[in-house]
């Protein structure tokens, strides 16, 4: 599901993105720093998509079992993980200002489209239901530590909260019959 989450809010962007005049770079899901040395795995001319950190949304945590209902019984199974995804836009442009330009039209596509459900972005998986994008602002002191630990010199960028990735196995814990009848004994 996070694979399905990173593509929609990328092919989101990308559409963006096209319709703004004079933009003419992509956004390509991608690490900030290429796996095998410390070279910034963003090519020159486009805006890179990348994971850099995944929590549980406590908040919303189900305390009990899934209970269904089945044709021959009761099944219980675990409440699903509801994920916050941290994605990092990083805009690697050789003009600075064609990099901020990215970034501020970014912004703009996420403050006028911050839910995407199925219905309003085309490609999100339906068993996704939908993803809350929210600017997520950092003081000073934390954007130096992420960058210090992807490893790479900053490049302009910005952070985003999605909220609502849920994950479920459909598997069951337990399973029993249906009570059908009472009967008192002694």
């Amino acid at each position: 599901m996070i694979d399905k989450a990173m593509v929609a809010i990328q092919e989101e962007a990308k559409r963006y993105l096209a319709q703004q005049p004079g933009l003419n770079g992509s956004v390509v899901l991608a690490p900030i720093l290429s796996p095998d040395s410390d070279q910034v795995a963003i090519e020159m001319g486009n805006v890179g998509l990348s994971l850099i950190n995944i929590a549980q949304d406590r908040i919303s945590i189900p305390q009990t079992t899934k209970v269904t209902s089945t044709t021959t019984g009761l099944t219980h199974s675990n409440p699903p993980v509801r994920l916050i995804l941290h994605v990092l836009f990083a805009a690697r442009f050789s003009d600075y200002s064609t990099a901020l330009r990215h970034i501020s039209e970014l912004i703009r596509c996420f403050q006028a489209k911050s839910v995407l459900t199925p219905q309003t972005c085309p490609g999100l998986d339906p068993k996704i239901g939908k993803l809350i994008l929210d600017l997520y602002s950092m003081e000073l002191e934390k954007q130096h530590y992420i960058w210090s630990m992807i490893g790479g010199k900053y490049i302009p960028s910005i952070l985003y909260q999605v909220r609502l990735v849920t994950i479920e196995s459909g598997l069951s814990v337990a399973s029993g019959a249906r009570v059908s009848e009472i009967s008192k004994v002694g």
